[in-house]
């Protein structure tokens, strides 16, 4: 069984994306989003960087994504809504 025990946290295994990526492979897609809080992201990684331990089950690749986009993205359905041209309406 996987779970989040002190043990299971070992030091980061890459710098940065282009670290690993010349290491291993670069991705291969690509994901444009633009309707993000560049200020809360910001925000997010400052304090995320301040841990440079990797967990499996905690502080992976996939979860620091999922995180930081959950960050950023904060508010984003108001963003848009709020310059939705008039008569146009959020359907969700």
């Amino acid at each position: 069984m996987v779970t989040r025990r002190r043990k299971r946290f070992v030091p980061a295994r890459e710098p940065s994306y282009p670290v690993e990526s010349k290491a291993w492979c670069p991705s291969t897609t690509r994901v444009r989003i633009r309707n993000y809080d560049p200020v809360r992201l910001d925000r997010f990684w400052r304090t995320y960087r301040e841990d440079t331990t990797y967990n499996l089950t905690h502080r992976n690749c996939s979860s620091s994504v999922s995180h930081a986009l959950e960050a950023a993205l904060e508010g984003a359905v108001g963003r848009l809504s709020a310059r939705a041209p008039t008569g146009a309406r959020y359907c969700g």
